[in-house]
């Protein structure tokens, strides 16, 4: 197993609202990565990034993963960029069971 990854995203937003269906004109980026610092743990992070947009100008996120034999769990804490200042903070709860074999 690699002890770090990067990963680099775009793509553009999709809204549905008011009975019509729109795509964004402006892209969102996202960059993240991951760090292992022990055999059943990493820090991760996840970060959106949206240049063009008006109010919320991005989402930074940052937390712990433990890596069990089947079970991951995520905890972290996410903080929304906006025009006002910002949003602080949003608590981030994840698990992750494989089924498979393997």
């Amino acid at each position: 197993d690699a002890e770090w990854s990067l990963t680099a995203g775009a793509g553009w937003g999709f809204a549905l609202g008011g009975g019509e269906a729109s795509l964004s004109n402006d892209p969102v980026m996202m960059l993240g990565g991951e760090l292992r610092t022990g055999s059943r743990w990493k820090l991760v992070t996840e970060n959106w990034f949206a240049p063009g947009a008006r109010d919320l100008h991005g989402i930074f996120t940052g937390g712990v993963r433990f890596l069990g034999d089947r079970l991951s769990a995520d905890l972290g804490v996410g903080l929304a960029l906006e025009d006002r200042g910002s949003a602080c903070c949003l608590p981030l709860v994840n698990f992750v069971y494989g089924f498979g074999g393997g």
